[in-house]
């Protein structure tokens, strides 16, 4: 999943994934505007539980 927020080269602000284990990451693009650094992102963070809300409706996947 990618943000709606682009950044001055035109690339989206943050991009989100999530692995097979259902753990969430985050990455966002450093200081070139081009090249994305990423981390894993906390089960109990906020951000972490919407990503995986909306990743599983996308997908069709029923909450678990």
């Amino acid at each position: 999943m990618v943000s709606r927020r682009m950044n001055d080269k035109g690339l989206p602000v943050f991009v989100w994934a999530v692995d097979e284990n259902k753990q969430v990451y985050e990455a966002k693009p450093g200081e070139d505007g081009r090249i994305y650094h990423g981390y894993m992102l906390s089960k109990d963070d906020p951000q972490a539980r919407y990503i995986l809300r909306e990743w599983r409706l996308r997908e069709g996947v029923s909450d678990e």
